[in-house]
């Protein structure tokens, strides 16, 4: 799938290791998903999050992984989100944990995953990109 990284989805059993990881890496996801989250995430609110990903992605509905490096240490997560408003197309948002080396994993994951979901999408299907790449 990818050289450097492994995915898994986004379940709800990982809601503690993804509650550590986005309460540590608050400050770097505010503004990436359009409004003040995760100021407010309680461990209650995640497992609520994560239940709907879960779902959503046995659905087929929308899809969210953890990204992980090979040794399994948990980085960040990668959302492929369809736009119910504008069929054919859709969001995706990655982002990588606070940690001194973030922009070029960061980078570095965005270039594989690219590779591999534009040919898992429809042919013609557009793509619109956020990352916590600031």
């Amino acid at each position: 799938m990818l050289d450097s990284f492994l995915l898994t989805p986004l379940i709800p059993e990982l809601v503690y290791e993804d509650f550590a990881i986005v309460t540590a890496s608050a400050q770097l996801l505010q503004g990436l998903f359009g409004n003040t989250w995760p100021d407010d995430l309680t461990l209650e609110k995640n497992l609520v999050d994560l239940t709907r990903h879960d779902r959503e992605f046995k659905e087929r509905h929308a899809f969210s992984w953890v990204i992980r490096a090979k040794s399994g240490a948990y980085l960040g997560c990668a959302y492929v989100n369809p736009r119910p408003d504008m069929r054919g197309k859709a969001k995706v948002f990655t982002w990588i944990a606070d940690r001194p080396d973030r922009l070029t994993l960061l980078s570095s994951f965005n270039e594989q995953f690219r590779a591999w979901i534009t040919p898992q999408l429809p042919n013609g299907y557009e793509t619109e990109w956020a990352s916590n790449d600031f």
